[in-house]
């Protein structure tokens, strides 16, 4: 491994003579098999051979968090063994983290601390996940919030049995006030409900609280699905025009978005197999229909994506069309889509609406298909709609329509 990464044997020396030389190995061999580079591989070696020094790796058991903030905070005050300066603030805290990263490797950080009530926690995730079908998105979606509301009440040193409506409406209240708005404190109030009827199946608390338990109201159609206009949608397209990798990169996934309305998550589905280039059909796995649809494949979107493939996409046995820029060859998350998009949006000067993510960009596309006189039907069945409810809200943002609605007069109606 060492031999690998350094070329001159007075560098090599060091690593092989240090201490803990087998859970180095271990770990090095590890990342190395993640795909990362060697670059990073030898900036890693380095860092382990420093800690496994300070914190006395070989006759330590389980090493805390506490232990490894005293020795980066002692580092960043006295220079360790062999050095002749302190380590800079930045230094120490990237000791401090490839520290973490090892010993929850080897497993010799303590797990983290969970929610008092870690027990019925998980009795609800296995609910979610056994009876329920959810999978495990959906569950960490669900518990993510229910989760920060457990910590919330655990601070009271109360037991479940003793829990009140007035606990609940506390940590909604607590959420409006730190800025969230009314459709955000819904959709916690909606992760809530299921758990708090699941406990009063339990006799955890009476079932009379589920009742109690109310979301705030919302107005039909309160927030229009108003994406940018289609001039800035053409800004945004000329943007990632380049020879750089996210330029091209960033090209192919906005095509992709804008063209056929799609999804973050189903840009990040897309694989290889998806794209039948012979025959010109693009295969969709659709995330909320669970069903695949057949799109023609439109020539700048096969043309950009042709063009990711031979240039930036790196060699790789991931099947997945869009990977990671920099080691490891990972497949992209929706993360990175909302980063790409709503950053370029950003950068030039495009602040309305509200929410500049990839999102933005599907109600884009469907104001433009309504634009064009396509039918309700026919926009939802290209967004993929499992309702017409869904797609019926753009009628409203439909400002031509309205107002040819509003020129029309009654007179002579008897």
């Amino acid at each position: 491994m060492f031999q690998h990464l350094f070329c001159s044997p007075a560098l090599v020396r060091p690593h092989e003579d240090g201490p803990a030389l087998r859970d180095r190995k271990t770990y090095l061999e590890s990342l190395a098999k993640q795909g990362y580079g060697r670059r990073y591989l030898r900036r890693v070696a380095n860092e382990l051979l420093l800690i496994a020094a300070e914190l006395d790796f070989e006759h330590s058991g389980v090493i805390s968090v506490g232990k490894i903030q005293c020795a980066a905070r002692r580092l960043k005050q006295q220079p360790p063994r062999g050095r002749r300066a302190p380590l800079s603030a930045a230094a120490a805290a990237r000791f401090s983290a490839v520290a973490k990263r090892w010993c929850r490797f080897l497993g010799r950080l303590p797990p983290r601390p969970h929610t008092r009530f870690s027990v019925e926690l998980a009795a609800y995730i296995t609910y979610l996940t056994d009876e329920r079908g959810c999978t495990p998105t959906t569950v960490e979606t669900r518990t993510s919030n229910l989760t920060r509301f457990l910590d919330y009440y655990g601070k009271t040193g109360r037991s479940l049995s003793d829990l009140q409506i007035q606990d609940l409406d506390g940590f909604l209240l607590r959420l409006a006030n730190r800025g969230c708005c009314r459709r955000s404190v819904i959709a916690v109030t909606k992760e809530l409900r299921p758990f708090v009827r699941f406990g009063a199946q339990r006799a955890w608390w009476p079932a009379r609280l589920f009742d109690a338990m109310l979301t705030p109201r919302l107005y039909r159609d309160e927030e229009l699905p108003i994406g940018p206009t289609w001039d800035d949608v053409t800004r945004l397209l000329a943007s990632a025009v380049g020879d750089s990798p996210s330029d091209i990169r960033d090209s192919a996934i906005l095509r992709l978005l804008i063209t056929y309305g799609l999804r973050a998550c189903e840009v990040c589905a897309l694989r290889l197999d998806d794209v039948d280039w012979t025959r010109g059909q693009l295969m969709i796995s659709r995330a909320k229909r669970r069903d695949g649809q057949v799109y023609p494949l439109v020539s700048s979107v096969a043309a950009s994506i042709a063009r990711y493939l031979k240039v930036v996409r790196p060699a790789s046995t991931d099947r997945h069309i869009f990977l990671a820029l920099l080691r490891p060859w990972r497949p992209i998350r929706p993360a990175n889509i909302y980063t790409a998009v709503s950053r370029r949006l950003r950068t030039l000067g495009i602040t309305y609406p509200r929410h500049l993510g990839p999102h933005s960009l599907r109600h884009s596309a469907a104001q433009r298909l309504l634009s064009e006189g396509l039918s309700m039907k026919e926009i939802g069945d290209h967004l993929g709609h499992r309702s017409s409810a869904s797609t019926r809200i753009y009628t409203k943002v439909d400002l031509s329509a309205l107002r040819s609605v509003a020129a029309v007069t009654l007179e002579g109606v008897q």
